[in-house]
């Protein structure tokens, strides 16, 4: 091992290589020389550990790595997870060690504390822009002059660089002449704390074993959640309907996605009972998927039968058979569900099994999101329609789909409505 040395660039390599220690060649860079020290430091202690017999020290960039590869992928998040995951590489400054700290280097124990330093720094953040593909952050400095820094991408090298302060008087001049995105959301900064809470849940429940342990305790209850997302128990919006599918285990966060996006009865979608009669769930036998014809020299496809889904007649609360066309967002949905299918139904537990311990899940799964205990599966169904009518849909049409008999159901939503009608109005006022 070799002592770290200076770049052109101003900052340090660190570069270590120890064969007694089954340490393999690997060079990292850091803005300082004591953090690639540190660094090294490090990496021997826990070479060193693991020849005397040590428990080894896990890191949450490892875990949160293992989680994108092998766990997000079930999910229906895992796009949202990946932009998350990302926010949670910012390196971010420790007002108690005045160090510059990244949450991937903290050992899975030191998390929970560490990333409550992690959301104290992103709600200093005033207001937010992004010009290109750069994010840039408004905040108080240590005079407390609000200044705009650049918080450069994670997604680039080994090791994120922290912000930087904008130096350039065009550039700040550009930054404040329109107003920002503003602050953080809670919400958003919950959905951020959640993933980071499957990624301890996760370790502790099934990576752990008797030769490799991750976590001796489940310690993602240590983590404190910001304020809830929900205060109200009629729909939900996007942020709030997220937060639950983050929040959820493996296939029940495909129910609810699917709960929100069809609209119809829970017990149409996940079966059920009804007047002592067992209703089944939502089977492969009631899909039909897009068929679409393929030509022999282009390739180009052509739809010829639309996707779409139905209920039978004895299982509707009307009594009539209940179809409906299947979605972009729908048919993306059925797809990944039918690659991981197992057994008749479409929505299961992950081994083919109904959710019969389902007010169990749904209430854990409302505690973690931190939505409102009284926001029940029903609403759900309120919540697709609310969002096609904020979308301009029309009332007639919602009602076929969602399959409500009586037309005055629709009166309920009117008031969004009419939100959609007033946008549309101050149109002509916009060019004034």
């Amino acid at each position: 091992m070799s002592n770290p040395r200076k770049l052109p660039n101003g900052r340090w390599q660190a570069d270590i290589k120890d064969k007694f220690r089954n340490i393999p060649r690997t060079r990292k860079t850091f803005d300082t020389k004591r953090d690639a020290e540190e660094w090294q430091d490090a990496v021997k202690r826990d070479a060193t550990g693991r020849l005397l017999g040590h428990k080894r020290r896990r890191l949450f960039g490892e875990a949160l790595a293992k989680y994108l590869r092998e766990e997000s992928p079930k999910k229906l998040t895992h796009v949202e997870d990946l932009s998350n995951a990302a926010a949670l590489r910012w390196p971010f400054w420790d007002l108690e060690t005045h160090r510059w700290l990244r949450l991937e280097e903290s050992a899975l124990d030191d998390v929970p504390a560490d990333l409550a330093k992690w959301t104290v720094d992103l709600r200093a953040v005033r207001d937010r822009r992004y010009l290109g593909n750069r994010l840039y952050q408004l905040r108080d400095r240590p005079d407390g002059r609000p200044t705009w820094f650049e918080q450069p991408s994670s997604n680039t090298g080994d090791r994120p660089e922290p912000r930087r302060e904008v130096t350039d008087p065009a550039l700040r001049a550009r930054l404040d002449a329109k107003p920002g995105r503003g602050p953080f959301a809670t919400a958003t900064l919950r959905i951020r704390q959640l993933l980071v809470s499957g990624v301890l849940r996760c370790a502790w429940r099934h990576w752990s074993n008797e030769s490799d342990k991750w976590l001796d305790q489940d310690i993602a209850s240590k983590i404190k959640l910001d304020a809830a997302a929900l205060d109200r128990d009629e729909w939900a919006d996007y942020d709030t309907l997220l937060a639950l599918i983050i929040a959820a285990p493996v296939g029940f966060d495909a129910a609810i996605l699917g709960a929100g996006m069809i609209g119809w009865r829970r017990a149409n979608i996940l079966g059920g009972h009804k007047k002592h009669r067992p209703l089944p769930p939502l089977n492969w036998d009631h899909v039909m998927f897009p068929v679409y014809k393929e030509d022999p020299v282009t390739g180009q496809r052509t739809e010829i039968q639309p996707g779409y889904y139905w209920v039978d007649r004895p299982h509707t609360k009307k009594k009539k058979p209940q179809a409906q066309p299947m979605s972009d967002l729908i048919l993306q949905l059925f797809t990944l569900q039918w690659e991981q299918r197992v057994g008749p139904h479409v929505f299961h537990r992950g081994d083919g099994t109904p959710f019969t311990n389902f007010k169990r899940m749904w209430d854990t799964t409302k505690k973690r999101a931190g939505v409102d205990q009284r926001f029940r599966w029903h609403s759900l169904r309120h919540t697709f329609a609310s969002l096609l009518i904020q979308a301009g849909a029309d009332k007639r049409h919602v009602q076929e789909l969602g399959g409500w008999q009586d037309p005055r159901s629709m009166d309920r939503y009117v008031h969004l409505h009419l939100k959609h009608l007033r946008d549309t109005t101050n149109i002509s006022r916009r060019g004034n």
